[in-house]
């Protein structure tokens, strides 16, 4: 029997539009928005449906909305296709992070629509108050990247990785002015693409840390339990282990990059065949292509890809 993984998407994935096709056909999809309208007091239903994309790209609501979305397709797909709704690991790209352990039942979902409303309300914050930027960065290899961000670095500004999506491309995340400086090292070093990303701040790195530590206080009233099957951090590309271990990933993943593609290897290395990406966008199924194009992955985002999963 193949080895199935689950992959969720993180924030950038939104789009205005997502989720009304599964809301209109499924009753199940549209009993989680209202579970979730409920639990963040957000017309959520309604900014996925019909934004604007000004609204929906708030962090405190782009989050759980993006969260509630992977978890209304992954109801529907247990219940049009229980067949098909088992696996035996997954893994979240930062925010889907959170999604993924509500699939293991580590946490449950109406705890992870609040954790993460308040992560983003505090993510936003930490923006606010040190202006940071992003961009993305193809065709260096790690090490360039990591020596050029160190060089970028001076006079106690910040610029570090974010994301190590895939071979030979990653995200670097920090100081605004900083970002630009490096990323145009990147560019005369020979980097085949070099995009500014459109981001509230600099996320996964220390201009996040007053969110950490908020973050630390919230997850400690948060009941969570051990994964029923194996689940990536972003932090250690590796299965969480008990409880205690994932609260502490969860904080450190806000001022951590994300392993992306050493995740993949992880899950690639232990048998893993086939990969279904969970949520809007098909980000990820990309990503997996240029980590190994063998391993089939199909990006369940609407129900026209749900009839043919």
């Amino acid at each position: 029997m193949s080895k199935r993984a689950f992959l969720f998407p993180g924030q950038g994935a939104q789009a205005v539009g997502m989720g009304r096709d599964f809301c209109d056909i499924y009753a199940i999809a549209a009993e989680t928005f209202h579970e979730a309208e409920g639990l963040t007091g957000l017309p959520m239903r309604k900014i996925c449906s019909e934004g604007p994309e000004s609204e929906l790209g708030r962090s405190d609501v782009c989050q759980p909305a993006l969260l509630t979305l992977s978890i209304a397709i992954l109801r529907v797909i247990r219940d049009v296709h229980p067949q098909d709704s088992e696996c035996m690991g997954a893994a979240g790209l930062s925010l889907g992070e959170y999604s993924a352990l509500v699939c293991a039942d580590s946490i449950a979902f109406g705890d992870a629509v609040k954790l993460v409303q308040k992560r983003g309300r505090l993510m936003q914050q930490a923006a606010e108050a040190r202006p940071g930027g992003m961009a993305a960065i193809v065709g260096l290899t790690d090490s360039d990247v990591e020596a050029i961000c160190a060089d970028a670095a001076r006079d106690g500004t910040v610029c570090a990785p974010a994301n190590y999506n895939a071979p030979e491309q990653l995200v670097i995340t920090g100081d605004k002015a900083t970002v630009e400086k490096a990323a145009a090292a990147c560019k005369e070093r020979g980097a085949t693409m070099v995009t500014h990303l459109d981001v509230a701040g600099a996320y996964h790195c220390m201009l996040m840390k007053s969110a950490a530590d908020a973050m630390r206080e919230v997850l400690n009233d948060v009941e969570i339990r051990a994964p029923k099957f194996s689940i990536i951090s972003n932090v250690t590309a590796a299965p969480h282990g008990e409880p205690a271990d994932i609260r502490e990933c969860l904080i450190r993943q806000v001022t951590s990059p994300v392993r992306w593609k050493h995740s993949m290897a992880w899950l690639i290395n232990e048998g893993f065949t086939v990969f279904r990406e969970i949520g809007p966008g098909r980000v990820l199924c990309g990503l997996l292509r240029r980590i190994d194009r063998s391993r089939p992955c199909a990006s369940i985002n609407s129900c026209d890809q749900l009839s043919k999963f």
